[in-house]
């Protein structure tokens, strides 16, 4: 008996390093028909997840690897030519731990094909501690009575540290808020619906007065979802960040055309305290609600190639009263607004901001035929004590709205450098309500119909371009005669006062129309200058030249 039981715990020690290096999951589950009974001898084919359905003679498509054995060495080749339930119904089957599509199919069959998920077990390939699956028709089992509910269980499910969900394609309807409340984890889907991928995950809201995601853990992200509205929801992303450590991401999201506007905001930030870093990448945003993206408390926002397009206001900066340290708006991020949102249609409200980076992106403001859009704007600083650059943009309009930019404060230093207006009716920046003590403008262009640069003058600085010449936009004017025109002497003189009074004598250039050498510069200032004409009548050229400070 002793021998029998050691040469048993050899077998068994032999056999530990074996099971310690597998590397496959089994599944074996019964195959049912609509009546909930096993179906013994049916035909199935095991897919790749983002499969497509074949017929009753074709399997699914792309076919998944699957095996004979448990260290993945030996493939079935029956997989998608003859591989069958057996006589009670049962498929079984190894393969690395993940989810899969399983069709059911035959000459006599209804065709179908569902989501589930091979299991993990301790050392299986694609099973890991930190990582949770949900799928359609939740073949995991998790908690919940929906989608939500389920991410909310597998979240639940991650260790201490984070970790990962994987969300597979498909539309889910919610009533549940979906909330990610540990530390380090990430919400990964298959595909944001911005182009109406059928791999797409995207989760809609059918039920009441709330928001959808809640994010509420430092570092969170969210990915390669879209986000639809069917019922009341308020908010599509609430982010309740109140620790400094929060960095949240949302990544390849999207909120595009909901059936029904979000009533508040398709993103916002909520509660007093400090998100750290919130940042947009590859994102789209469009027609959601009222403000595309509220951004009432946090220290960085950044969009980064992402899209606010047709919201009342794209993104509002700092209106909770707590002041936005840097805002970023890079690398091809683009904000569009329509006269259907109203004549207040605002791309960018920066209220309360210390700093900000708009640099290399495109702005659009559309009237519809409806010209003259005055409070319609690419970009409108609100608040105070603003320091920033707008420089490599690109802002266009479409000849029916006034001004590209306007600053209707009190902030501090703004440099325009290298920026496009095209096609606003009066100029590309508004400064007649400002009062900025340093706005630097620099070697922007207005290449079709906007009469200027920048209107209101206070406190602009211009500078020169690369060729040592200033740009002929700079001399546009805010009224006819302001800083050049065509004049004429009565009684052999004419006094011509300035709109503005410069802080250093400017230079005053004045050229004889009428008598050759007849119109000389008899007595200048800062705000004005005198000229003696030969004849009495005689008419002169002039513009000025200088710094307004």
């Amino acid at each position: 008996m002793r021998k029998a039981l050691k040469l048993a715990a050899v077998a068994l020690a032999l056999l530990l390093p074996a099971l310690a290096h597998a590397q496959g999951s089994y599944y074996n589950k019964p195959i049912v028909n609509s009546a909930g009974r096993p179906v013994g001898g049916a035909l199935v084919a095991i897919c790749q997840i983002a499969a497509t359905i074949g017929t009753s003679t074709t399997p699914c498509s792309p076919l998944a690897s699957i095996y004979l054995d448990q260290g993945l060495t030996m493939q079935d080749l029956t997989n998608g030519v003859s591989k069958k339930t057996d006589g009670l119904g049962n498929l079984t089957f190894w393969a690395p731990a993940g989810a899969y599509q399983i069709q059911v199919y035959g000459p006599s069959v209804n065709v179908t094909m569902y989501a589930d998920v091979v299991g993990c077990i301790p050392s299986a390939v694609g099973c890991s501690a930190t990582t949770a699956y949900v799928y359609p028709g939740n073949p995991e089992y998790w908690a919940g009575s929906d989608a939500c509910g389920w991410i909310n269980s597998a979240i639940a499910s991650l260790p201490l540290t984070g970790g990962t969900v994987i969300v597979g394609p498909g539309n889910y309807n919610v009533t549940t808020q979906c909330a990610i409340n540990k530390a380090n984890v990430t919400v990964q889907g298959s595909g944001s619906s911005f182009n109406s991928d059928p791999a797409a995950t995207q989760i809609t809201w059918t039920g009441g007065a709330s928001a959808v995601w809640l994010l509420n853990a430092p570092n969170a992200t969210l990915r390669a979802f879209g986000l639809n509205n069917t019922g009341t929801a308020t908010v599509g992303v609430s982010i309740n960040g109140n620790s400094v450590n929060y960095k949240i991401l949302l990544d390849n999201f999207s909120i595009t055309f909901p059936t029904v506007q979000f009533s508040v905001a398709g993103i916002q930030t909520t509660t007093a305290g400090t998100t750290s870093w919130l940042t947009l990448r590859d994102s789209w945003i469009q027609k959601a609600a009222p403000i595309g993206a509220d951004i009432v408390y946090t220290d960085n926002f950044v969009s980064d190639h992402s899209t606010f397009w047709g919201n009342n206001t794209n993104i509002r900066v700092g209106a909770g009263g707590d002041t936005v340290y840097s805002f970023q708006f890079v690398n091809g991020s683009d904000s569009e607004t329509y006269s259907w949102n109203g004549n207040g249609a605002i791309g960018l409200d920066l209220i309360a901001l210390a700093s900000f980076n708009i640099e290399n992106s495109y702005f659009e403001s559309n009237g519809d035929a409806m010209p003259g859009q005055t409070g319609q704007l690419a970009i409108k600083f609100d608040g105070s004590a603003i320091y920033g650059r707008i420089v490599g943009n690109y802002m266009t309009g479409n000849g029916e709205t006034n001004y590209a930019i306007k600053i209707a404060n009190t902030a501090q230093v703004l440099t325009f450098n290298n920026d496009t207006f095209l096609n606003w009716l009066t100029a590309g920046i508004d400064n007649t309500a400002g009062s900025g003590t340093l706005i630097k403008v620099d070697q922007n262009s207005i290449p079709l119909a906007t009469p200027l640069v920048i209107s209101g003058l206070v406190g602009v600085n211009f500078y020169e371009d690369t060729s040592g010449l200033m740009r002929p936009a700079i001399f546009g004017q805010v009224a006819a005669a302001d800083f050049a025109g065509v004049s004429a002497c009565s009684g052999n003189t004419k006094a011509i006062s300035l709109p503005y009074t410069y802080a250093n004598q400017p230079a005053i250039f004045v050229f004889d129309e009428s008598t050759k050498g007849g119109a000389n510069l008899s007595a200048k200032s800062t705000s004005g200058f005198t000229v003696s004409c030969t004849g009495a009548a005689d008419v002169f050229d002039w513009f000025v030249v200088g710094n307004p400070n």
